[in-house]
């Protein structure tokens, strides 16, 4: 009986002193391949590893003053050969300084970061006055003009977007047989 547990435990010795051997000859082989820089090939694999921001319309837009900009966006994917090819979509952040009510030219910064690599992509937005201001011809209920009385001025208002009242800009011309109205507002923009 003491021989048969002698057998077991002797199996039992040269199986560990196997599997150990195995081990340590895995753990040689890894370095000598880190040695002789074939791992280093595993290398360019990682270095591949990226994001990609994608822009959702035009990566330079214009925008009317005084009336509101919408974002169209955009998508982060991360994209790698590490294990076979990944590409996973990563969290896109979004810090934008566009303002509207105010004519200037602004941008919206995209970044995302994962895995390590980070990214950065931009938008820039120029806010314009391209809308004309109006000119509004006031008029009297029932009042007609004559050959005989002529013209008389009811009066007028102009009003713009972005530079509001402009009626006291407004130049008024008569000829024979027309009075004409023009205004331009401070972006240039004429009615």
């Amino acid at each position: 009986m003491q021989n048969k547990k002698k057998d077991a435990r002797g199996r039992q010795n040269a199986e560990r002193k196997r599997k150990y051997r195995r081990i340590r000859g895995a753990a040689i082989t890894v370095i000598a391949l880190i040695y002789l820089g074939i791992v280093g090939a595993a290398a360019v694999f990682i270095d591949d590893r990226h994001i990609e921001i994608t822009l959702f319309g035009d990566e330079d837009m214009n925008a009317e003053v005084c009336e509101s900009f919408s974002d169209p966006g955009a998508e982060a994917f991360f994209t790698g050969n590490l294990f076979g090819r990944t590409e996973k979509p990563v969290e896109l952040r979004v810090e934008s300084d566009v303002d509207s009510s105010r004519i200037g030219d602004y941008t919206i910064k995209y970044s995302a970061e994962a895995y390590g690599v980070s990214a950065e992509s931009y938008r820039r937005v120029h806010v314009r006055a391209t809308t004309p201001p109006v000119i509004s011809i006031l008029h009297e209920e029932g009042y007609l003009a004559s050959w005989l009385v002529g013209y008389k001025e009811e009066g007028y208002t102009a009003l713009d977007n972005y530079d509001g009242d402009l009626t006291d800009k407004v130049v008024r011309t008569e000829t024979e047989d027309r009075v004409i109205y023009t205004v331009t507002d401070s972006s240039g923009n004429e009615r």
